[in-house]
């Protein structure tokens, strides 16, 4: 990797950079030091802790489009060949080789998602940059890709279906799928393997944990786990998304607002088992004082289920109580306390807050951090 970076006037002194926070061009600038030579990172989290970042930072770069996310967590920085231009001798290929495939140039060299309208393939000038030759991709992803060509959904399919059954259960395992580690993440299983001639569609798909799939290994036809689930999910995003959004940019949110929130399916994880898909405001314990722990625990249990980025779960527990408790909890000198429908009504807020400005889920708050940070979303009433 080189050891000298340069960055465009262009980009770095326009309007657009120059409007973001301090801790964001920072974040830009570190970022594009440690870039390898195609201008891939595959460890932006580390890069954020490194130079004292936090994770807005990072959406914010995200959201100006300074900076291109992947499913893998890998990062690219958009304008990087205008920025940086290295000889031949001096260039060494990204590892990232299945990422670069997904990329192409706009009309002014900047790198640009394959799906969007207007591009030009990535092009090598001969005469003064030599490019070592990309290992070509495996039968296996060959025989995926053209699959997914072949498929009547659409390109954003994957990414919906998958972040649509965060915080359900794993049919093989239980495991309960969400983001927070990469073996729980949701995954896509063909129930009959493309290598021995599945296809890309909805008869053929269940969602799985990382770790039954990859324990599979694609090696045997499955059972259609949860693919009757999955039919009907699909059937009640495909009535609301149109194939024009970006995978990764505005499906998570979207798909938050509706199959969570608006309990497209009926399955909620709430320990209690009877009211499970009611509002907590319309939860009889309206009174702390005189609600039970397990009250308590089962007006939790609705709100943290339906929130789908989890973290320490009694820590966001005790914060909760905290709020809901006639004591109420102190902030700047001052004493406050939400009821149930306060604190749904903030979560949802949060959520169609990062939904419209196409934040992507790993960037989300955990909800522990979410709950000690309420007011900042609590909607008053008028």
């Amino acid at each position: 990797m080189a050891e000298r970076r340069m960055f465009a006037k262009s980009i770095v002194l326009s309007d657009a950079f120059l409007d973001m926070p301090l801790s964001a061009r920072c974040l830009y600038f570190t970022l594009g030091m440690l870039a390898d030579d195609d201008g891939f990172i595959g460890s932006p989290k580390a890069i954020m802790r490194q130079c004292g970042a936090s994770q807005d930072d990072m959406i914010i770069l995200l959201q100006k489009r300074f900076i291109l996310s992947f499913e893998s967590g890998v990062i690219v920085i958009k304008h990087w060949r205008l920025n940086n231009y290295l000889q031949g001798d001096r260039h060494k290929t990204t590892t990232y080789v299945e990422e670069k495939s997904e990329l192409a140039l706009d009309e002014k060299g900047a790198y640009t998602e394959k799906k969007d309208a207007n591009y030009r393939e990535i092009e090598v000038e001969e005469k003064s940059f030599i490019e070592v030759p990309s290992k070509p991709l495996s039968e296996a992803r060959q025989a995926r890709a053209k699959a997914k060509k072949e498929s009547s959904l659409p390109t954003t399919f994957d990414a919906r279906i998958r972040n649509a059954f965060v915080g359900k259960r794993c049919p093989i395992c239980n495991v309960i799928m969400t983001y927070e580690f990469n073996t729980t993440k949701p995954t896509i299983q063909h129930n009959l393997p493309i290598s021995k001639g599945g296809k890309h569609e909805l008869d053929n798909i269940s969602v799985i944990c990382q770790s039954c799939n990859t324990s599979i290994q694609n090696k045997v036809e499955t059972p259609p786990y949860n693919t009757d689930e999955v039919k009907a999910i699909w059937e009640c995003l495909g009535n609301v998304y149109t194939d024009k959004d970006s995978i990764g940019k505005d499906s998570i949110g979207k798909n938050i607002n509706n199959n969570i929130y608006n309990n497209i399916y009926n399955n909620t994880l709430v320990s209690s088992g009877d009211d499970t898909n009611e509002n907590p405001s319309e939860n009889p314990s309206k009174n702390p004082s005189d609600d039970t722990e397990k009250i308590l625990r089962n007006d939790f249990e609705i709100i943290y289920s339906l929130y789908p980025k989890k973290g320490t779960k009694q820590s966001a527990f005790e914060s909760y109580k905290k709020w809901v408790q006639k004591s109420g909890r102190k902030v700047g000198g001052k004493t406050y306390h939400l009821t149930n429908k306060q604190i749904w009504d903030a979560v949802k807020n949060y959520v169609t807050i990062q939904e419209n400005n196409g934040t992507q889920l790993e960037y989300y708050k955990n909800f522990v951090t979410l709950m000690n940070q309420l007011l900042d979303w609590v909607i008053d009433d008028e």
